[in-house]
């Protein structure tokens, strides 16, 4: 079977949830005995050169260059004079179009497959030039996540303005399930919003995996120093994070003894400033983030609006961390509460189980043993991409 991923990033390095779903994805279906071509946008933000991406199994790696930043002009007269989200405007590119059209027209794939909403406008062109099943793969419920900045919001102008993104996206969520021909959903909550939006859509559920050989044995480690780690460009994580800090770690670092360390990448110098000044030890990106992990003890997710998958989690419990999250955040995971992953809401939820583990080793290393035996018993890269592989199979013709 022969498959098109297409990107609106480079999903190497892996180094944010996104191009670890997207970049496991593709391997796990070349293991699984797939050819896969995957043809990604090269975005300032995101640039990597693409000559440098190890080989990996039986995946072509194509890229073109596609200047994606904000530009407030476009963004103006998109808020005036057209009906569709302004996100999804900055990705419609000529040159990836010729690029996509070339490889169509030189290989004869079964399916093809987008990694994100975003290129849906691609769709009448595929459909002009192959006979070939296209697929969405749902990271999230987009909609969902700027309906949830929209309620944190509390300048009026912005609120009204990321209430109307927010309904546009819908909307365009909601016309993608009708041109595609099955959804690849990454959590059964999203696939339940998703079948309400068109109840004829055909889906499968499929998690984003983690490779067993990443897996990191149990070793002994002291929780006195908690973490977080995630893209702060997302404002998502900027409100879960500045939250925590005034909420839960103004109460702790003066009762407690304990240090905060807080890596990811491009936060504004006001929000650094912000963390600087409560005495938070902030990394910027750090190069590897999984010796990020292991270089610390308790790892929070204090995500309050969001989609989809956190998997930051699901990395964070292979390198057998003990981890405490929202709900919001371990939504899309089939968590056993205080068994493999804790849940806090309220910052002295947070408190309580941050001090759950401070004060008991033998449930925190309990916590750790068991997060690691989740992973690995739900979350196998390989068994998930055979499961689609052979859903492919079954309806590719």
């Amino acid at each position: 079977m022969k498959i098109l991923m297409l990107c609106n990033k480079l999903p190497y390095p892996p180094k944010d949830g996104g191009a670890i779903a997207s970049l496991n994805m593709a391997k796990g279906l070349a293991e699984n005995g797939c050819k896969v071509d995957l043809l990604a946008m090269n975005t300032p933000k995101h640039y990597f050169d693409v000559s440098l991406i190890p080989q990996m199994f039986d995946i072509r790696f194509f890229a073109v260059n596609v200047p994606t930043q904000i530009k407030p002009i476009d963004l103006l007269l998109n808020l005036f004079f057209s009906d569709e989200p302004y996100i999804a405007k900055r990705f419609v590119s000529k040159e990836y179009q010729r690029k996509l059209i070339g490889l169509i027209k030189e290989n004869d794939y079964d399916i093809i497959q987008l990694e994100t909403p975003y290129l849906a406008y691609l769709i009448p062109v595929i459909r002009s030039l192959a006979k070939v099943k296209i697929v969405y793969r749902a990271h999230n419920v987009e909609n969902h996540i700027w309906k949830g900045i929209a309620l944190k919001e509390n300048n009026f102008l912005k609120k009204k303005y990321v209430s109307n993104l927010a309904k546009r996206i819908e909307r365009f969520e909601k016309e993608i399930l009708k041109a595609v021909d099955f959804v690849v959903p990454i959590s059964n909550d999203d696939n339940k919003v998703l079948q309400q939006y068109c109840s004829s859509i055909i889906s499968v559920v499929i998690p984003t995996g983690i490779e067993l050989s990443s897996l990191v044995p149990f070793q002994n480690e002291s929780p006195h120093n908690i973490f977080f780690i995630g893209a702060l460009d997302w404002m998502p994580n900027q409100d879960a994070l500045k939250w925590f800090i005034e909420n839960v770690w103004q109460k702790l670092r003066n009762a407690t003894d304990i240090s905060f360390s807080v890596a990811g990448r491009n936060a504004p110098k006001d929000f650094v400033d912000f963390m600087k000044k409560n005495h938070v030890d902030y990394l910027g990106e750090v190069n590897d983030a999984r010796e990020f992990m292991l270089q610390n003890g308790i790892m929070i997710a204090p995500l309050h609006s969001g989609s989809g998958m956190r998997v930051k989690i699901i990395e964070g419990m292979s390198c057998s961390k003990a981890i405490i999250a929202s709900k919001v955040a371990a939504s899309g995971i089939k968590f056993s509460d205080k068994k493999c992953i804790l849940i806090a809401n309220s910052a002295a939820e947070f408190i309580q189980q941050i001090n759950f583990l401070l004060n008991d080793n033998s449930f925190y290393n309990s916590i750790r043993v068991n997060a690691l035996e989740f992973v690995s018993s739900n979350f196998n890269n390989q068994k998930l991409t055979k499961e689609l592989t052979q859903f492919y199979q079954l309806h590719v013709k």
